[in-house]
């Protein structure tokens, strides 16, 4: 009896590893991300870097936007990997924008080769509320706008400081080497330029 118990052992000792191995990359994965416990959206696990948009986000568009369309990877300006390392999409970003406590998602849609539309997703119970935040005109090398969170708390340009309440949206151009960012108020986003 004793013979059989240590292989058992042994296998659920290497699958509790395992987990916690696969617990880690994940929360690696997700280190820009803030958070929630009563979040009502959950990000799914995902087998490919493009599945990061929940299913639930990818039919409200589907429904409401049908003459846009969630960019590709392949749509990028070449090289665009090294100026984002982590595995989220250039495309999109998600944290509480809006200090409701529930996690809001970013997104960059096209409707043509010639300009971006950038919306905020910002999570309701069942649903989402869409908010258009800028336009954004596409190179004619692809697209060269990769979208990041910019954590809460002080942000400072040349001749302005804030106090930021939530993680807002930066815009960083790749080939014009330009950065912004997005902050949410009662009555919408509010752009903040560093420079």
């Amino acid at each position: 009896m004793a013979a059989t118990e240590k292989p058992t052992k042994t296998r659920d000792m290497i699958k509790l590893i395992l987990f916690i191995l696969i617990d880690f990359g994940v929360l690696l994965g997700c280190q820009n991300q803030k958070t929630s416990t009563n979040q009502s959206v959950k990000i799914e696990n995902f087998k490919s870097r493009d599945t990061f948009i929940p299913e639930t986000l990818k039919t409200f568009i589907k429904a409401n936007f049908v003459s846009l369309r969630i960019p590709t990877r392949d749509n990028y300006v070449k090289d665009w990997e090294s100026y984002k390392s982590d595995s989220i999409p250039p495309f999109c970003c998600t944290s509480d924008f809006d200090g409701d406590g529930i996690r809001d998602y970013c997104l960059l849609l096209s409707k043509d080769k010639k300009e971006l539309y950038l919306y905020a997703f910002l999570t309701t119970n069942k649903s989402f509320n869409s908010v258009l935040i800028d336009t954004i005109r596409i190179q004619d090398s692809g697209i060269d706008a990769v979208l990041s969170i910019q954590n809460k708390g002080e942000w400072e340009s040349v001749d302005n400081k804030i106090n930021v309440p939530n993680d807002g949206i930066t815009v960083d151009l790749i080939e014009e080497s330009i950065s912004w960012s997005y902050y949410w108020t009662k009555n919408g986003f509010v752009k903040f330029l560093y420079d």
